[in-house]
């Protein structure tokens, strides 16, 4: 680098500062979509009625439209289920069951199940999920998240570098 001079260096460190910029947002974007749930807002189910609309199927499991890879291992959250009219959600274990690991729920038969099924025989369930690629360790989520950080503290070291350098060969070394 000490044949180089002062502009080609500047130019130079400014272009690999540019494509470090450009690669870290890419890290970013990238890391962010391993660590962080996908979210499902309204996903919709029809109901089965038994017989001729005299009670809720009970005995029915819906499964729900976007699962991801849903295991043990990376179960549903913020699960929430209600009719499409309903002005109240529905509880856990006196409405509904569900199946956080199956990504699966069957309704009780309520009269709040069943008042919302007679009139609008739509469920819409509200949740998180396991994006494909979701990275299930939570050591490991954690390393994703700090890839960006130090990509950006090694930029800064690059800067400090080439800067010193063009400083000291301007002003002569530096004790």
């Amino acid at each position: 680098m000490a044949n180089m001079g002062y502009t080609s260096r500047i130019l130079l460190g400014f272009v690999a500062l540019l494509i470090g910029v450009l690669l870290l947002s890419q890290i970013a974007t990238e890391s962010n979509g391993t660590v962080s749930k996908g979210g499902v807002v309204n996903d919709s189910t029809t109901f089965v009625i038994n017989g001729a609309g005299t009670s809720v199927n009970t005995t029915r499991e819906y499964t729900l439209g976007t699962l991801g890879e849903t295991s043990v291992d990376c179960p549903i959250t913020n699960f929430v289920l209600a009719a499409s009219n309903a002005t109240t959600e529905w509880t856990d274990v006196t409405d509904y069951v569900v199946d956080l690991d199956a990504g699966t729920f069957t309704l009780k038969n309520t009269s709040a199940t069943w008042a919302e099924v007679l009139t609008s025989n739509v469920t819409l369930a509200d949740y998180n999920y396991c994006d494909a690629g979701y990275m299930q360790l939570g050591w490991g989520r954690t390393m994703l998240n700090l890839t960006p950080g130090f990509f950006a503290l090694a930029l800064l070291l690059v800067a400090v570098a080439l800067f010193y350098g063009i400083y000291r060969d301007t002003f002569g070394k530096v004790d």
